[in-house]
């Protein structure tokens, strides 16, 4: 049997060409073929094959139902070979719009990377304040610093003050990450000094390390943050510098305190859309900038508090808190009684603390 050269796909139906003096095969020895589970040769040498009811004897069968698909044919068997139902298929699994059903390659991104390891060319970091952070945790766990020499979008260079050891790592396009280019051996010089705070563990390090733990509760006191500093790296950082840090924890967790003030007008504009009848007064200062107005005090009520206020005694008790944030203040409520004896709200006015 001449074996061609190339093969195409074919059905079950297919595999068995008989005419009036065998039935035979089209395709190679099963030994040559790309078995699967699903597709199973046997030697019917001794097993005739009734066909239109006269036994004929092939020297390779395949065993499989009308559903199942095989793989190859020879390319020079006409199409008319073939009933109309079992045409072939040409917008499957051709040379010309195969498809590869394993997963693209993706890059890993050095997302978990431990300050004990080394760095090396090709480590690869998803964005540069990734890549920074975890420059600064080697340091800190070395007790090294490091003086930056390039820094701009695409590109951040590095190196130590004292000894060769430096770092590079640039922006790739074709990955759309973070990668190390170029990095010196191990640090070869020690510091002679230790200090209680370092250098690289700044805001953004701090930031980073407390984002839990202030978020579990935002009123901890800098003390305690201090310690878990201490627990964590053998450091002790300022005062100052840790409260700075928790700042920022909580406005990117919580939000802008100027950004807040901002959006109070909007969220004040929704509250009278969302409630009919309740009312909003404001008063502002002007600013030296033009289009711009400074709170001074502002003070709101909703639509049913007006109406059931003359349900009410004629007794108003005011109750306030003040506003421990950067732009001080005192939030009050007044309130009354209702005929079943219980607190009904009545406003909440808001003003500056000296007033």
């Amino acid at each position: 049997m001449t074996l061609p050269k190339f093969y195409s796909p074919i059905s079950a139906r297919e595999i068995i060409k008989h005419s009036e003096n065998e039935v035979y095969y089209e395709g190679p020895p099963p030994s040559m073929l790309p078995l699967s589970r699903d597709v199973t040769f046997e030697d019917t040498t001794h097993s005739p094959l009734n066909i239109g009811g006269a036994d004929y004897h092939a020297p390779y069968t395949h065993v499989a139902t009308e559903d199942q698909h095989v793989p190859y044919r020879l390319m020079n068997t006409s199409d008319a070979d073939y009933d109309n139902d079992d045409q072939l298929d040409d917008s499957e699994n051709m040379w010309d719009n195969m498809t590869d059903p394993t997963p693209p390659f993706e890059k890993p991104t050095q997302g978990i990377w431990d300050p004990t390891q080394e760095f090396y060319v090709g480590l690869l970091f998803a964005d540069k304040d990734e890549l920074q952070a975890a420059v600064k945790h080697y340091h800190i766990k070395r007790n090294q610093t490091y003086c930056v020499k390039e820094s701009n979008p695409t590109c951040w260079f590095v190196r130590c003050k004292h000894c060769s050891w430096h770092l590079r790592a640039c922006f790739q396009a074709t990955h759309g990450l973070f990668e190390v280019r170029k990095y010196n051996d191990p640090y070869t010089c020690t510091e002679s000094m230790l200090t209680q705070d370092h250098e690289q563990l700044d805001t953004h390090v701090i930031e980073k390390d407390l984002r839990d733990v202030v978020k579990n509760d935002p009123t901890i006191k800098i003390s305690s943050l201090q310690q878990t500093l201490y627990n964590k790296f053998q450091y002790r950082p300022s005062y100052f510098k840790v409260w700075e840090a928790k700042e920022k924890a909580i406005g990117r967790m919580f939000g802008d305190w100027d950004k807040s003030y901002q959006l109070l007008p909007k969220w004040l504009k929704v509250l009278t859309d969302s409630n009919p009848g309740s009312r909003v007064i404001w008063r502002t200062m002007p600013a030296t900038m033009p289009g711009c107005a400074i709170l001074d005090r502002v003070a709101w009520t909703f639509g049913p508090s007006i109406e059931g206020f003359q349900h009410c005694r004629l007794v108003i008790s005011i109750d306030g808190t003040f506003l421990y944030c950067k732009y001080r203040g005192t939030l009050l409520i007044a309130l009354s009684w209702d005929g079943d004896n219980r607190l009904f709200p009545l406003a909440f006015p808001s003003n500056r603390c000296n007033n």
